[in-house]
């Protein structure tokens, strides 16, 4: 009887192991769809935003990054914000953002990954850093260092931090940051490797420490794919704890933080 049931068990048991193993190999699979969620637009597409030009940069001879210049009306710019968006849609989905900031008086720069918008191509973790950097080089011939102000959202912060540990720039700001990428998985599915299986790692929290810029922060109270924890141990990391501030908004997504009254009079404070 003992061995009937140990048998029995020790199938349960592997099929649970076989079970587990098909899930994993499906999430490895598909982790992309999981992650990114690129809206493409055709090359012919016309973008017609007020204050907007339309620009592409040459990243090599298959590739150019295509994006957004937004300019202020004020006679006078007191600088540039470059905006690295989110994991969904493309350029148009963060017009929103250029309005913002033109309204204060600086210009606006958005450009759109590999793959998202007009830009061709296949967005990997090499390639999402190095565009980035790429974008923010451009800028360094229009603009000062001093002038530059870095601003990431979601996905887009992992862009955003890399670009202001690696350059001087006025400022740092950022929408509902991340430590990594594999830990945003593994908040939602906790059982499963993704430390070890994810094609992005993007590991933001290890150049923390070396920005040297003021950061301001934003986050959502309730957001769940990229909870408030990723904020706090960021900051945990700063280099000078007394020049970067957490603003917690009681919202879940990207939409409740800019929509919400303290966000905006913290944007206007910080950019005054």
């Amino acid at each position: 009887m003992k061995e009937i049931l140990g048998r029995f068990q020790w199938r349960h048991i592997k099929l649970i192991l076989i079970t587990y193993a098909l899930l994993v190999g499906l999430l490895v699979l598909f982790q992309r769809f999981i992650l990114l969620h690129p809206e493409k637009l055709s090359k012919d597409y016309f973008i017609d935003l007020p204050q907007s030009t339309e620009y592409d940069l040459i990243v090599d001879s298959k590739i150019k990054i295509n994006g957004l210049r937004f300019a202020t009306r004020d006679s006078v710019s007191k600088g540039v914000v470059l905006c690295f968006h989110g994991n969904y849609g493309n350029v148009l989905e963060y017009a929103n953002l250029a309005e913002q900031f033109t309204n204060l008086g600086y210009d606006c720069v958005l450009y759109d990954y590999r793959g998202y918008g007009k830009t061709p191509g296949r967005l990997d973790e090499k390639n999402f850093l190095s565009d980035a950097n790429h974008v923010f080089n451009n800028l360094t011939r229009r603009y000062d260092p001093d002038q530059i102000i870095l601003y990431g959202t979601g996905f887009g912060c992992g862009a955003a931090i890399k670009v202001a540990s690696k350059n001087k720039v006025k400022m740092l700001i950022l929408e509902s940051p991340y430590t990594d990428i594999p830990k945003l998985y593994t908040n939602i599915l906790p059982i499963f490797p993704f430390e070890k299986a994810s094609e992005f790692i993007v590991p933001a929290i290890d150049w923390f420490d070396k920005i040297r810029c003021r950061v301001e922060i934003f986050h959502g109270k309730y957001n769940r794919f990229i909870p408030l924890s990723h904020s706090q141990e960021l900051l945990d990391k700063a280099h000078h704890p007394s020049k970067n501030k957490l603003t917690i908004i009681d919202g879940r997504n990207r939409f409740d933080v800019e929509q919400s009254d303290i966000y905006k009079q913290r944007i206007q404070e910080i950019l005054k």
